[in-house]
């Protein structure tokens, strides 16, 4: 049997990780991800066929490439040229989402949000998941509703993103005269807003350690370019987790030096997250801890 091994592993597909269906990782998305572990790409190891599902990346091995068969090692013509689909932006129109119904709003309440917030914040609304209830958590830019984030609030938790990723959660006019406050995840930072803070959620949460970490710069320098370099007093909490920790420092020595790290100062054997302390009545006294730390 003709395989392609020399090939795929050339264009940097881990073998290794290959199932009996043929999937795999995705050399040219995968360690950008978030889900750096999923195998959402698809090769075919007799025709040299390769598709990533998430991407859009696809080819064939069947250049200047070695073609194994019964031990012996054939050169083949060229390779085809790996496409990707074109990213087209997604325009949001809102139609189908809906003040908060009573429903969403109880089961919001539940997570330590007031009713009177909740009723008056544009940032969450109610909309359909497939026939389910589900709360949305919109991001605005200059009044354009940029991206949202669904989640169902009955039965098994399903999430559903779509829109931009280089726009802050909750991203408002930066006011210089008090600290701004950057965190993960749509109830942390709705937790910190209810209170009173000045605070932006990092797009699409933290990132777990990869071999490049461009899928945090992308995010901090969308975030940076809307005047976060500048600003005189940055604090970077994300949750006390692998991923929060590593991202926490990642933004503060690459990209925002002039930030301070709070995450660092976090227990991870809490397993406390910011919208779990508003519940308990304890974010303010935490967050006067940890700005004292530092």
């Amino acid at each position: 049997m003709m395989t392609h091994t020399r090939g795929f592993e050339k264009l940097g597909f881990d073998l290794s990780k290959v199932n009996s269906r043929g999937q795999t990782t995705c050399p040219f998305c995968s360690p950008n991800r978030r889900k750096s572990h999923e195998k959402c790409a698809k090769i075919n190891m007799s025709t040299g066929v390769y598709t990533c599902f998430h991407c859009g990346t696809s080819g064939r091995v069947d250049s200047n490439e070695w073609l194994e068969s019964n031990g012996e090692k054939i050169i083949l013509p060229k390779i085809s040229i790996p496409k990707q689909k074109e990213k087209k932006e997604v325009i949001l129109t809102g139609e189908d989402m809906h003040p908060l119904t009573d429903e969403a709003i109880k089961y919001l309440m539940g997570r330590g949000f007031t009713e009177e917030y909740l009723r008056t914040t544009s940032n969450i609304h109610s909309m359909d998941y497939y026939g389910r209830q589900a709360v949305c958590y919109a991001t605005y830019d200059k009044g354009v509703l940029k991206a949202r984030k669904r989640r169902t609030i009955d039965g098994p938790k399903r999430f559903h993103h779509e829109g931009s990723t280089d726009v802050p959660f909750n991203y408002s006019d930066i006011n210089y005269l008090e600290p701004i406050f950057i965190t993960e995840g749509e109830p942390d930072t709705l937790s910190m807003d209810m209170i009173g803070m000045q605070v932006w959620g990092l797009p699409v949460g933290a990132q777990e350690p990869v071999s490049e970490d461009t899928s945090i710069a992308g995010k901090v320098k969308s975030i940076m370019n809307r005047g976060l370099e500048t600003h005189p007093l940055v604090y970077v909490l994300l949750d006390p987790d692998p991923a929060g920790y590593y991202t926490s420092k990642k933004i503060v020595k690459d990209y925002l030096p002039n930030a301070r790290n709070l995450t660092q100062h976090l227990n991870v054997s809490s397993n406390m997250d910011l919208n779990k302390l508003l519940q308990m009545g304890k974010l303010f006294d935490c967050l006067k801890y940890l700005i004292d730390k530092t």
